[in-house]
């Protein structure tokens, strides 16, 4: 079964790859730039999406689950009283955005299954530590043992693909990597 994974942000990063494939190809689409408005990554994103079915159509899509808005809320302690939050309602309102978009495209005019994923769930599955001390280094470096990424790709957005795509196959595919690597283990 082909999946599409994508962990979506102003630069998304992308699996498209049958379940379980041990060299899945995956990168990472830049949606926009600082100061551009939020519809160009909209457009931008439907755009690669329809490439993508034209190229290697999936069966299922993975997507991470936006986060609730209360954990966007987090105290700007340098902010005169703690009042200023760190992420922005433009930055939440695109990300639910991002999610709209690939439901109506994928979904709706290629009825493609769209499934969303907890990113807790995912970094449980693929680190075994829903909140590990560092877990976008953490993702990374169990990319490179896993022979999903090359040591020198330190592409968070694409780490962060792979992890969702290895738990989407693992849970929704019924797929496991043809050789498994236990945690410190490097592949061949």
């Amino acid at each position: 079964m082909r999946a599409l994974a994508l962990d979506l942000a102003t630069e998304t990063g992308f699996v498209n790859a049958i379940a379980g494939e041990r060299n899945p190809r995956c990168g990472s689409w830049k949606l926009k730039r600082p100061g551009d408005e939020a519809a160009r990554a909209y457009r931008k994103l439907g755009q690669f999406l329809r490439d993508e079915m034209v190229l290697e159509r999936p069966e299922i899509v993975f997507i991470e689950a936006p986060v609730n808005i209360g954990a966007f809320l987090e105290r700007d302690d340098q902010a005169p009283k703690g009042a200023r939050f760190k992420t922005s309602s433009e930055t939440i309102s695109m990300l639910h955005g991002l999610v709209a978009v690939v439901h109506s495209i994928c979904g709706g005019c290629y009825g493609i299954r769209c499934i969303q994923a907890n990113v807790q769930s995912v970094r449980k599955h693929f680190l075994g530590a829903a909140r590990p001390q560092d877990p976008k280094n953490a993702v990374l470096d169990r990319c490179h043992a896993l022979g999903y990424l090359p040591r020198e790709n330190k592409n968070h957005n694409i780490g962060d693909a792979l992890a969702l795509w290895n738990y989407g196959c693992a849970t929704h595919c019924g797929a496991v990597p043809a050789v498994l690597h236990l945690f410190g283990e490097g592949a061949q």
